[in-house]
């Protein structure tokens, strides 16, 4: 595995983890953030990487954090929606939570299926 591959999985471990370890109400808010804004961040790397984008003055430097920070939120949004699915799908029905609501939000329909809301 490559440098970069390797790199990727650790941060793929590291989302993994980090959504692993909130509450199921915590994850509904979050993948519904998510969905709404998908220019927030939900860790310091995160928040390092947009801190990182704003700095850069080369644009190539700029296109490569801009990636890499595309990159990250994509990673955060794939491990919520799963954790949706699996966790909080669960809890937002056990909630009352309305799944037309939620897809007015933009969560997909799939979504709400693949996690016993439809």
């Amino acid at each position: 595995m490559g440098t970069e591959a390797a790199e990727e999985a650790s941060h793929d471990a590291a989302v993994e983890r980090a959504v692993a370890e909130v509450a199921d109400a915590v994850v509904v808010r979050r993948y519904l953030l998510s969905v709404t804004d998908p220019d927030l961040t939900f860790d310091e790397h995160g928040s390092s990487l947009a801190d990182q984008v704003s700095a850069a003055t080369d644009v190539l430097d700029r296109l490569a954090r801009t990636g890499a920070l595309i990159r990250h939120r994509e990673r955060w949004r794939r491990a919520l929606e799963l954790a949706f699915v699996q966790r909080g799908g669960p809890w937002a029905k056990a909630a009352g939570a309305c799944p037309a609501s939620m897809e007015r939000l933009g969560v997909p329909s799939a979504t709400l299926e693949a996690a016993g809301l439809r």
